[in-house]
């Protein structure tokens, strides 16, 4: 054997041409897309080949003699253009989407026209002329079919009409009806096939508003396509979390898009298959026996099938997981001059890999989410799997850690509380929840989404591909729900994590603005006040508590000890002598009186020194001439 550390080779095509042009093994799903019965849409997570199909039928659908084939894989910086001219279509979804609808549906049927009009059997017709002529003025707009269908819409579109107009008129200022005659009349023609690939629909893509009707538009787009003509098929390709996001936005989706759907699914016996066929090419074995294959390559504990089942294990039951494990296993075999892979390289390349991701979670997420590496320790040597009151309870410990740095403390105290340092491991892809009833855990995929619902009912799991790396106890799922969990880790970071701590500090500034300034509402606002004074100064003002107001019973002011931690409340302690530091708290607007200075005064003795401070309301910062300024 001449084992290298890929000796297995990879799903992506731009990889691993040789291994998918040898090796490539035709699963029941891709036989069903080959054949195209009636599906539109193909759904996978990360790793589970949507790429090496994608390669697999570029190649088959290119080669035959009558058929053309287009491929359309944006760039991130294409989308991101298309995004922009998405505005004149106006902020809310629905219209969005409708003219996302007609957009695309342009943008296919011109790709179609661009490889039919080159076709002799057109000839003069006029279907050909109109064709020439729009396929000419279509490839003006650029080199794809992105800044093309960018380039149409900008000159078509009249953006002083009001929304409602500009999609309204689309389909006539595009001559929708008229391509789509044309295109119908050059496919009789000609009698070609065109099918239409469409990849890395996740490049430049963003879970708003514009973001799910852009590629909403697109799946109702390539539906309308393979409906259209019998010589005409279109196929999407959606990571799994992209698509969900559809699911959950369109209103029609399970009317008109849920059958059009093939999800691809991996078991134990295509996985083994898979493994197998590569193993043939790469050692260069004659066995016919599949298991035979395995065992000449395997010693010791992962022998057989129950050999293969711990592999898998290893994993989460998808091809990508198990070539990365055995590629390593392989590797770490040749440097020990072994042909053979035996289960100490297995549990070495499952460790190392456990690792490997656990490192790129906190690379990816620890400036953005600061005590995001004091958080995930807290799970260490545990459970996997645990209610969400538990969950909070482990987080308990690091929430109300004093100790942590300034930057960590402060950002707890604008989380305020475990339940949403829950949400933030969520939002990152740590945490996986389980609702009641539910068939399987799902985890965040954008980092966009901590707003779940949590309840004492919720079972919340640590990320299988963390539990190595975090020592977690052996309490494997069952098989069923590791190949149900909704995941996708390998994501690009086009994290929300800063606007999601912005909005929890937005959120905290508007409780304040519900507060109303009246003596009835005092306990209220001193709350308010203490959580804004622990979120200032984590570290160097410590035990910040309420206290009773000595000359109000129903009022409190806070008091805290000032550590010197930073230069300014060094020099408070230097020039004022304020060991203890004294917020009075008084819930009204109307400005301060003399009264207010001279209570505090009456404060400053002993250990709070020569210093004070008032919080009050006000809609000025400035003080007022008179009782406050003099």
């Amino acid at each position: 054997m001449n084992m290298v550390s890929n000796v297995l080779g990879d799903l992506r095509a731009e990889h691993d041409h040789d291994m998918l042009n040898t090796a490539f093994y035709e699963t029941p799903d891709f036989k069903s897309i080959i054949e195209l019965q009636g599906k539109s849409v193909i759904v996978g997570r990360r790793g589970t080949g949507k790429s090496a199909i994608f390669y697999q039928l570029s190649k088959f659908w290119s080669s035959g003699a009558k058929t053309r084939l287009v491929t359309i894989a944006p760039e991130e910086s294409e989308v991101i253009g298309l995004r922009h001219v998405l505005t004149f279509f106006g902020p809310e979804e629905n219209l969005i989407r409708a003219g996302c609808k007609l957009a695309w549906r342009y943008a296919l049927l011109l790709e179609i026209a661009d490889q039919l009009c080159r076709h002799y059997k057109l000839g003069s017709s006029t279907n050909a002329s109109f064709l020439d002529a729009a396929t000419r003025q279509w490839r003006k707009g650029g080199q794809t079919v992105v800044t093309r269908l960018r380039a149409a819409l900008s000159q078509r579109i009249v953006p002083n009409d009001p929304v409602e107009k500009r999609i309204g008129t689309l389909a006539d200022a595009l001559c929708l009806s008229r391509v789509q005659e044309a295109v119908n009349g050059a496919l009789d023609a000609t009698r070609l096939r065109v099918r239409i690939l469409i990849d890395k629909l996740d490049e430049g893509y963003e879970p708003d508003v514009r973001g799910i009707a852009l590629l909403t538009g697109l799946a109702y787009a390539a539906n309308f396509v393979n409906t259209l003509h019998a010589g005409l098929g279109c196929i999407l390709f959606f990571r799994d979390n992209v698509f969900r996001a559809i699911e959950r936005h369109d209103p029609d989706y399970s009317r008109d898009l849920e059958g059009q759907v093939l999800r691809l699914h991996w078991d134990e016996y295509n996985l083994f298959n898979m493994i197998v066929k590569r193993l043939r090419v790469a050692f260069t074995i004659q066995q016919e026996s599949g298991q035979k294959v395995w065992n000449l390559c395997t010693d010791r504990a992962i022998q057989g099938k129950d050999g293969f089942r711990r592999c898998l294990r290893l994993t989460l039951y998808r091809p990508r997981d198990l070539l990365v494990l055995l590629n390593e296993a392989f590797h770490k075999a040749s440097q020990h001059d072994r042909r053979r892979i035996i289960d100490e390289d297995i549990d070495q390349s499952a460790r190392e890999m456990s690792q490997v991701r656990l490192r790129d979670l906190l690379k990816e997420y620890a400036e953005l989410v600061p005590g995001l590496e004091q958080l995930l320790d807290a799970f260490s040597h545990g459970t996997p799997e645990l209610p969400f009151a538990d969950a909070c309870s482990v987080l308990d410990g690091v929430m109300g850690n004093r100790a942590l740095p300034n930057e960590v403390l402060r950002h707890m105290e604008i989380l305020g509380s475990a339940e949403a340092a829950v949400r933030t491991l969520y939002s990152v892809g740590f945490l996986g929840v389980k609702q009641p009833g539910a068939s399987a855990f799902t985890f965040c995929h954008d980092g966009k989404r901590p707003d779940i619902e949590l309840t004492d009912k919720t079972a919340v799991l640590v990320h299988p591909c963390y539990w190595i790396a975090q020592n977690l106890t052996d309490t494997a799922l069952p098989d069923e729900e590791v190949q149900d969990i909704h995941d996708d880790y390998e994501i690009e970071v086009t994290s929300e994590t800063p606007e999601i701590r912005k909005r929890h500090i937005g959120q905290f500034i508007g409780d304040l603005q519900a507060i109303p300034a009246d003596a009835a509402h005092a306990h209220d606002f001193e709350e308010w006040a203490l959580r804004a004074l622990r979120i200032l100064f984590p570290k160097s003002l410590a035990n910040i508590q309420l206290h009773a107001n000595k000359d109000a019973t129903q009022r409190r002011d806070i008091v805290a000890r000032n550590d010197c931690q930073s230069p300014a409340w060094q020099r408070v302690h230097a020039d004022y002598g304020s060991r203890q530091v004294i917020f009075e708290v008084k819930n009204f607007s109307m400005p301060l009186e003399p009264k207010e200075y001279r209570q505090m005064l009456s404060y400053l003795t002993g250990e709070y020194g020569r210093l004070g401070f008032i919080i009050n309301r006000s809609d000025t910062a400035d003080l007022t001439k008179g009782s406050e300024l003099d």
